[in-house]
C-alpha cells in the first residue's frame, strides 16, 4: 500500500464508494490506536425513507447482536466479577424448567461460548403473532416475554454439549432469564443501573415498547432507520429491529440495545484497557481475561465467552487482526472488532437493513474495510517506528506474531536490505500465498509500553531505571526478587521459604479447579506462592523481608503467604531485628475460604509480639494493596510508605459507590489521598526507597 496515502482517505474512499453503490444507505465509523483516535466520521443516510435525514457522529443505532456483549456478557462478567455467578454454574440451577439427561449438563460458559447444542433460532414473534387460538398472550406484553423465556427453557439439544459451536440467540435468550433471576430486576434496569453508568455509556440503553421513543424524549431524526416492517406496518425508528426481542417488549438478551459510535468505543477502550492491565473499572483482569480466553470446538470454530474471534477463513474482521482479537456482529449492519495484540478498535455502524434486509453485500464490505484499515495502521506505524511498535509488550502466540510480519509485508514496508529474511507462511490467519518476514524471537523484549503517558521506551533502558517511567515517572510493575534486592546491601539477600507450596484442603472449584489454577499460575511465574520472603542487611543490620508477588493471582492471600508473613515477624523477633513487608495484594484468596481470612489474624498476632518487644517494623505500600492485606499488617508499620499513585483501600471504588450510593472524590484510594488524609507517613518514588528506608530502619534500630 501507498505509505503517502492516509488512513482517512483510504476509509473515505471505501465507504462512499459502498454508498453509491447501495451496499448501505449511512455508516458511522471510529478507529483508535491505544486510545487515540485515528479517524471519527459519519457518512450517508440515516433514513432514506419516508423523507431523507443525514446520518450524524450522534446517531443512535440499533445494534442488534452487539447486544449480546455490550449488555448480557458484561452483566454476567459483572455478576462473577461478585461472586453472584460462576461460568461453572448449571443452567438449571437457576432456571429449573430447563431439565433433561444432557440439559443438566449445560453451564454459564456453554451458553456464552454458544456450545451448548441448543438450536440457533426459534421463531416465537411468529408463535406469537399467528395465533389464532387466543391462547397465547399479545406480543409486546410482559405475558409474550414470560412466554419467550419459558419456551426457550423448553428447547431441545439439537447437538450434544461441546461437540461444536453453533450460535444461537436461544443461549442469550436463557442468559437473559438468569441474569433477571439472580439480579431481581428487568435487564435493562440492571444494565443501566450497574453497568452503563459506571461505564459513563451516557447513550446507550433499551428501548421497552411500553415506554417508546417520545417518552425517552428522543426525536426519530436521532435514530438510524432499520426496514420497513410487514407485521407491523411501519419503518422501525427507534423501535428494535429483531422479531423475537420486539415481541418480548423491547427488551432481551440477545438483541434490543440502542447505542451511538462514541458509546460502543467506550465500551471496548475501557475492556482493552482492562485487558492490559491499565486503568480501574468494574471488572478485574483477572475476569476480563478468563472471559477473553478461547475455546477451540471440535468443528475448528473459536469463540471467547460472549465474544467472537477472528475465524480461520473468511472472517469479517478481515485477514489482518490478530488471534488475540474480540468482536461481534450485529445484524443490522453493526459491528465491533478489538485488537488486544495492537491496541487497535474498529467500530463500524451502519443501517444496512434500511429499507430492507434482503440486501447482504455487507458481508464483502465488512472484511474489505477491516483489511484496508488495518494495512493503513501499519504503514504509518512503520514509516514513524517512534511512535507504537506494532505489538505491545505482552505474551502472543508464535501466529499472531506471523500475522504482524505478515502486515509489513501487505504494507509493502520493511523490504529493504535490513529486513529480515523470508520464509513461507505457516499462520492460518493470513494470505497462504504470501511470503512472510522472520519473526525475531527478541522483538518482543526490545520495547515497552508506558502504561501512563503510552511513551515507547527501550526495555534495558527501562529497566536499568527500575521500572520507572522516564518521561513520565509512572512506577511499573517490578519482579518481587528485584524490589528485595533494590531495598538491602548489595549480594545480601537470601531467599527463605521457598519449597513452601500451598494445598487445597477445600478442594475449591469457581471457573476452574483450584489445583489446576495453582499449578498454571506456578509454572507462569516459577515460584510456589505469592510472596517472596527472605534475610537480608540494611546499612549492615540484619532485617527480614517479605515481597509481594501481584503477578501470582494478584498477590493475594492464602495459608502460605499468611505462613511467610508470619515467620517473617517471628525470626526478626527471634533475631531482635526489624522487619518490612513490601505489599502489593488484592486481597484474602477466595479459593482457600475462611482459611485465608484466619491470615489476618495470625500475621497480626505475629506482628503484635514484634512491637511489643520494641522492634522496629516498616510497611512499604505498592499498587495495589487492598482487601485483607490492607486491612491487616499492611496499614501497621511503625512508618508506613506508598509509592506514587499507589491504589490503596480495602473494598474497591465500585463496592463502596454502590454501598453509600455516592459518587467518590476524584483521587479516592490513592496514595496521594491516603497521604493528605493522614493514612500514610510518605510516599516516595522508587528511585529515593532505598536510601529513604536506609535512613528510617537505621533510626529505629539503633
Amino acid at each position: 500500500m501507498d505509505a503517502t496515502v492516509s488512513l482517512s482517505s483510504v476509509i473515505d474512499q471505501c465507504i462512499e464508494e459502498a454508498i453509491r453503490n447501495e451496499v448501505i444507505p449511512g455508516a458511522a465509523l471510529l478507529v483508535s490506536s491505544y486510545g487515540e483516535i485515528l479517524h471519527r466520521a459519519a457518512y450517508g443516510k440515516a433514513h432514506l425513507l419516508p423523507e431523507p435525514i443525514d446520518m450524524s457522529l450522534n446517531t443512535l443505532f440499533d445494534v442488534s447482536s452487539l447486544t449480546k456483549v455490550m449488555a448480557t456478557t458484561t452483566a454476567i462478567m459483572n455478576l462473577v466479577e461478585g461472586g453472584r455467578l460462576s461460568l461453572e454454574d448449571r443452567v438449571s440451577k437457576h432456571i429449573p424448567a430447563f431439565k433433561g439427561p444432557e440439559q443438566d449438563k449445560l453451564t454459564i460458559a456453554d451458553l456464552l461460548s454458544h456450545g451448548s447444542g441448543l438450536p440457533a433460532y426459534r421463531a416465537f414473534h411468529r408463535e406469537l403473532r399467528e395465533d389464532t387460538t387466543g391462547l397465547l398472550p399479545p406480543p409486546g406484553t410482559p405475558e409474550a416475554r414470560e412466554y419467550v423465556l419459558t419456551q426457550a427453557a423448553r428447547s431441545p439439544l439439537i447437538a450434544r454439549r461441546g461437540a461444536s459451536a453453533n450460535y444461537s440467540d436461544i443461549n442469550f435468550i436463557l442468559l437473559t432469564d438468569i441474569i433477571e433471576r439472580v439480579t431481581g430486576c428487568r435487564l435493562d434496569q440492571y444494565c443501566a443501573t450497574h453497568l452503563f453508568n459506571h461505564l459513563e455509556l451516557d447513550h446507550t440503553f433499551f428501548i421497552p415498547l411500553n415506554e417508546g421513543r417520545p417518552r425517552a424524549g428522543l426525536a426519530a431524526s436521532s435514530f438510524a432507520a432499520t426496514e420497513f416492517s410487514l407485521a407491523l406496518g411501519r419503518y422501525l425508528v427507534g423501535e428494535v429491529h429483531d422479531d423475537n426481542a420486539h415481541v418480548m417488549g423491547g427488551v432481551s438478551g440477545h438483541a434490543g440495545l440502542f447505542s451511538t459510535l462514541d458509546d460502543v468505543h467506550r465500551l471496548g477502550w475501557t475492556l482493552l484497557q482492562t485487558y492490559l492491565g491499565e486503568g480501574t473499572t468494574i471488572f478485574s483482569t483477572e475476569t476480563l481475561r478468563e472471559f477473553w480466553s478461547r475455546r477451540v470446538f471440535p468443528n475448528g470454530v473459536m469463540r471467547a465467552y460472549g465474544w467472537d474471534t477472528p475465524s480461520q477463513t473468511a472472517s469479517m474482521a478481515g485477514r489482518h487482526f490478530s488471534n488475540l482479537s474480540f468482536g461481534h456482529l450485529g445484524f443490522t449492519g453493526t459491528s465491533i472488532w478489538i485488537d488486544a495484540a495492537r491496541g487497535i478498535i474498529v467500530v463500524f455502524l451502519t443501517n444496512r437493513v434500511h429499507p430492507t434486509r434482503d440486501n447482504n453485500r455487507i458481508r464483502e464490505l465488512r472484511p474489505r474495510l477491516h483489511d484496508l484499515i488495518m494495512e493503513r495502521i501499519v504503514a504509518e506505524r512503520l514509516s514513524n517506528r517512534t511512535s507504537r511498535p506494532i505489538l505491545p509488550e505482552m505474551e502472543l502466540e508464535a501466529d499472531d506474531m506471523v500475522g504482524a510480519s505478515y502486515l509489513e509485508s501487505a504494507a509493502g514496508l520493511g523490504q529493504n536490505d535490513a529486513a529480515p529474511r523470508l520464509i513461507p507462511s505457516t499462520s492460518s490467519r493470513g494470505n497462504p500465498d504470501a511470503v512472510l518476514p522472520a519473526v525475531k524471537q527478541e522483538s518482543r523484549a526490545v520495547w515497552a509500553k508506558c502504561k501512563k503517558c503510552r511513551a515507547i521506551l527501550y526495555r534495558p533502558d527501562l529497566e536499568r531505571n527500575a521500572m520507572v517511567c522516564p518521561s513520565c515517572g509512572f512506577h511499573h510493575y517490578l519482579p518481587s526478587e528485584e524490589r528485595a534486592r533494590l531495598l538491602v546491601d548489595e549480594g545480601t539477600f537470601e531467599e527463605l521459604d521457598r519449597t513452601v507450596r500451598p494445598m487445597d484442603p477445600l478442594e475449591f472449584v469457581d471457573s476452574k479447579p483450584y489445583k489446576v489454577r495453582l499449578k498454571a499460575v506456578q509454572k507462569k511465574t516459577g515460584r510456589a506462592d505469592a510472596l517472596v520472603s527472605g534475610r537480608g542487611l540494611i546499612a549492615g543490620h540484619p532485617v527480614y523481608l517479605g515481597v509481594f508477588d501481584f503477578s501470582f493471582m494478584g498477590g493475594s492471600m492464602g495459608s502460605v503467604v499468611g505462613e511467610k508473613v508470619t515467620r517473617v515477624f517471628e525470626r526478626a523477633l527471634d533475631e531482635k531485628c526489624g522487619a518490612i513487608i513490601v505489599s502489593a495484594s488484592g486481597g484474602a484468596r477466595m479459593q482457600e475460604g475462611v482459611l485465608s481470612l484466619m491470615q489476618m489474624a495470625k500475621s497480626c498476632a505475629a506482628l503484635s509480639q514484634l512491637k511489643s518487644a520494641g522492634l522496629p517494623y516498616i510497611s512499604i505500600l505498592c499498587h495495589p494493596t487492598t482487601g485483607g492485606v490492607a486491612a491487616s499488617f499492611a496499614m501497621l508499620g511503625d512508618v508506613n510508605i506508598a509509592e506514587p499513585e499507589a491504589l490503596i483501600g480495602f473494598a474497591g471504588p465500585r463496592v463502596i459507590e454502590q454501598t453509600i450510593r455516592q459518587k467518590l472524590p476524584p483521587g479516592f484510594q490513592r496514595a496521594e489521598f491516603l497521604l493528605e488524609h493522614g493514612m500514610l507517613d510518605m510516599i516516595v518514588p522508587r528511585h529515593e526507597m532505598k536510601e529513604t528506608v536506609r535512613t528510617i530502619y537505621t533510626m529505629l534500630i539503633e
